[in-house]
């Protein structure tokens, strides 16, 4: 099962990169997030896919939708591989991206999964979740 959904994701990398070729600049963005994704999947070499990552982010830089995504994949990256610390610094500045593009829904579902005792807690970014998000409150400070 896993094996055909990658088949199949190799394929729509595949019409992307022809698609670029021929001038279209769409895909500029999207391509190493997809590219850095399918390393941590299939490649054993973890530097190799921070590496990916990290260029997929700064390919992103200026585009608050791809930027965002691509630091939220970092961040569940490394803490795929047990690297929290880093992993939490992705996810915060993932957060606060997420936060300018206003996708409070998105906000929340990461505070809901990451949040107090979490990934997040380690510093204030719940708390101008908070202030930005007023429905968050509720649940994060009666959590404190």
């Amino acid at each position: 099962q896993r094996w055909r959904y990658l088949s199949k994701a190799r394929g729509e990398v595949k019409y992307m990169k022809r698609t670029r070729k021929k001038g279209c600049p769409n895909f500029d963005t999207i391509l190493p997030i997809l590219e850095a994704e399918e390393a941590s999947c299939v490649l054993g070499h973890p530097k190799a896919a921070d590496a990916l990552y990290d260029a997929a982010i700064a390919s992103a830089s200026g585009k608050l939708h791809h930027e965002s995504i691509a630091l939220e994949q970092a961040a569940l990256y490394r803490i795929r591989r047990d690297d929290r610390e880093a992993g939490g610094a992705y996810m915060q500045r993932a957060v606060s991206k997420y936060l300018d593009w206003n996708a409070y829904a998105k906000v929340a579902s990461l505070v809901d999964r990451f949040g107090p005792p979490g990934i997040l807690s380690d510093d204030d970014t719940i708390a101008k979740m908070t202030l930005s998000i007023p429905a968050l409150c509720g649940a994060v400070c009666s959590a404190k």
